[in-house]
């Protein structure tokens, strides 16, 4: 029987963590694309009418970037991935729908 040990729990949260600073980056693209001068091409809501269209491409590709990164031969490395992991599905399935739903009405 195998427990998570603190360090393993650590690596979780921080493959969580990370994950979600990421998603949030996107949550402010449309000020990072107007500090650029790109948001004539670049916003929020079509990225993630984007995501919330084409669930599973974007799943494979956040877990392709992801293991890609962080690897499959320690096992530090996956178990920060599967923290991200976690985050990944959450959003891509979860909240991303739920927010176009109550966006859609609004």
């Amino acid at each position: 029987m195998t427990f998570f040990t603190p360090t393993a729990s650590s690596e979780v949260f921080a493959g969580a963590g990370l994950s979600g600073i990421g998603w949030s980056m996107i949550f402010k693209i449309d000020a990072i694309a107007k500090l650029l001068h790109c948001d004539r091409w670049v916003n929020r809501e079509g990225i993630l009418a984007w995501v919330n269209a084409n669930k599973v491409v974007t799943l494979l590709s956040t877990e392709l970037f992801n293991f890609g990164i962080h690897g499959v031969e320690s096992p530090s490395g996956v178990t920060f991935a599967l923290g991200s992991t976690v985050v990944n599905i959450a959003m891509i399935f979860v909240v991303i729908p739920i927010r176009q739903l109550f966006h859609r009405e609004a």
